[in-house]
C-alpha cells in the first residue's frame, strides 16, 4: 500500500485489551477496516544549532536544548511507522565539509533499525538540507517503544541556527493518531502535563496544560512511563481530563513502588472544543521523574488533529508568531523563528481556538491565523471581549505542501487586557 506523506489520519477504529500490557506488544480487537493513517509526527522551528554539544529531540513539539535523552522521549501507544524525514536549516550549515549536522531517529535508545536520518554537510553555502533529500526509510514502532530524535554536530557551524524538522507516522489502522506527552514532575503535589509533545514542566493547574480538540473521535489507549520507578511504599497515579474534569468512567492508570509503566485500554468520545490535559497525583513521596504519556486518538471521520501552543503569554501590542506544537511557546516578532515544515502534503481543514481569560471590553480581541511561509491562509478566527472567548473556522480547506512551513499568527486589536492565562488552539487536517 501507498504510504502517502504528512500530517493526516485515514482509516480505522483499534481498542486494545487488557489492563496493563507490560513489557510487551498489546493484541487488538474489535473491527478493524483496512487502510493506514499518517500524522506529522513533528516540527521543531525555533530550535537552534549549538556548536559546543549535541541534542536530543520529542517526536513533536521537540526543541533542542537537552543533552539527556530520556526528558524527551516519547511512549509509543498504537503500532505503526516512522517515515519521511525532512531537515531544514534557516542558514547554511558551514563553509567546509568539516561542519554536519546528523538528525537520526532514536528507539529504545538506539539509532533505528532501518537507520531513519538525515545529514547535512557544509562546503558550497547553501547546505540547508539533507544532502540525501528526504530519507523514506519505513522504521516499524510499537507500543511501549521510547522514541526521540538525536542531533550531532561536527566540526564548528555558526551558533543559532534556525531547526525546523519533521517526520511521517503511519498508524496500522486507519483514522487512528497519537498524542503524546513529556513531563519533568516532582515528588510533591498534584500537577497537570500538557499532550503537545515536548519536555516541559508540570503545571500547578489543569487549565494551565491543557490542550484543544479539533476533530470529534474517541482517546484511548492511554499509556505511561517514568524514568525512575516511585520506591518502596510510592505511587504515581496518572489521570487523562477532559475541561479539567474526569472522564466516565475515569481512563488512569498507576505506577507503584518498583513499577516504571501503566496502561489503561478502553477508549471515550471528544468533541471539538474539548481540553485535554494529563493529571499527576501520588502516594508517597515517590522520586523525582521524567513522565512519559502515549494517548491513541481515533478519529470520526479522515482526518487527525495537531494541538497547538498551550498558556501562551499573550500581549497587547503587536503581531506576535507561535510554533503550532509546542507547549508554552515564546512569542516570535516575525515568522521566521515561528515557522515548522511539513514532511508532505496535507489539507487544512478546522481551527479552534479558546482563551482562559477574557480580552477585556466588546471591541478588544485577539485574531488567530493559520500562516504558510510568509502568506496568510483561509483559515482565521478572532476571539472577543464578547464571552464566551472563544472562536472557530470550520470551513476552509488549506492546502499545504511538502517543505512548506508553517506558523500561527496573533494580531491583537483595540486594547485587549486579558493578558494572562491559557491559550487553546488546535487543528485538523487531513490528505488531500
Amino acid at each position: 500500500m501507498n504510504r502517502l506523506a504528512l500530517f493526516a489520519l485515514v482509516g480505522c477504529m483499534a481498542f486494545l485489551t487488557g489492563q496493563d500490557y507490560g513489557s510487551g506488544s498489546p493484541s487488538l480487537m474489535g473491527s478493524q477496516m483496512p487502510g493506514i493513517s499518517s500524522m506529522l509526527l513533528s516540527s521543531a522551528g525555533g530550535s537552534n544549532i549549538n556548536s559546543a554539544r549535541s541534542h536530543f529531540a520529542a517526536l513533536i513539539g521537540g526543541s533542542l536544548t537537552t543533552t539527556v535523552e530520556n526528558s524527551v522521549t516519547s511512549v509509543i501507544p498504537v503500532p505503526g511507522v516512522i517515515t519521511n524525514l525532512r531537515v531544514e536549516l534557516s542558514d547554511d550549515i558551514g563553509a567546509t565539509s568539516s561542519e554536519i549536522l546528523t538528525v537520526t531517529l532514536q528507539v529504545n535508545g538506539s539509532d533505528s533499525s532501518p537507520l531513519l536520518q538525515c545529514v547535512i554537510t557544509g562546503g558550497a553555502g547553501t547546505e540547508t538540507q539533507c544532502d540525501a533529500g528526504t530519507d523514506t526509510s519505513e522504521v516499524r514502532v510499537k507500543p511501549w517503544d521510547l522514541v526521540s530524535y538525536s542531533f550531532v554536530v561536527a566540526g564548528d557551524p555558526d551558533n543559532g541556527i534556525e531547526i525546523s524538522f519533521s517526520a511521517q507516522f503511519d498508524s496500522d489502522f486507519g483514522n487512528t493518531s497519537m498524542l503524546l506527552g513529556n513531563h519533568s514532575t516532582s515528588n510533591t503535589g498534584t500537577t497537570y502535563g500538557a499532550l503537545t509533545g515536548e519536555n516541559s514542566s508540570d503545571k500547578t493547574t489543569s487549565a494551565q496544560a491543557e490542550t484543544m480538540v479539533s476533530l470529534s473521535g474517541r482517546v484511548g489507549p492511554f499509556l505511561a512511563y517514568v524514568d525512575t520507578a516511585p520506591g518502596a511504599g510510592d505511587t504515581r497515579t496518572f489521570e487523562l481530563l477532559k475541561d479539567g474534569a474526569s472522564f466516565s468512567p475515569v481512563i488512569s492508570c498507576s505506577v507503584a513502588e518498583t513499577t516504571k509503566q501503566c496502561s489503561m485500554n478502553g477508549s471515550d468520545a471528544v468533541s471539538p472544543g474539548d481540553r485535554l490535559s494529563v493529571k499527576h497525583t501520588l502516594t508517597g513521596t515517590p522520586a523525582n521523574t521524567a513522565v512519559h504519556i502515549g494517548l491513541g486518538f481515533t478519529a470520526d471521520t479522515n482526518g487527525f488533529m495537531f494541538m497547538v501552543t498551550t498558556d501562551v503569554a499573550k500581549h497587547a501590542t503587536g503581531t506576535r508568531y507561535y510554533l503550532v506544537s509546542v507547549d508554552s511557546s515564546a512569542a516570535q516578532a516575525t515568522g521566521l523563528n515561528a515557522r515548522e515544515i511539513t514532511s508532505g502534503p496535507m489539507t487544512v481543514t478546522a481551527l479552534y481556538a479558546e482563551f482562559e481569560t477574557d480580552p477585556g471590553a466588546d471591541a478588544d480581541l485577539w485574531a488567530i491565523t493559520l500562516m504558510n511561509e510568509t502568506s496568510t491562509t483561509a483559515l482565521t478566527c478572532s476571539v472577543t471581549g464578547v464571552s464566551p472567548h472563544t472562536c472557530n473556522d470550520t470551513g476552509e480547506s488549506v492546502s499545504i505542501s511538502a517543505d512548506d512551513e508553517i506558523s500561527i499568527r496573533f494580531i491583537p486589536a483595540d486594547t485587549p487586557t486579558g493578558t494572562t492565562g491559557g491559550t487553546y488552539v488546535g487543528f485538523a487536517a487531513r490528505i488531500p
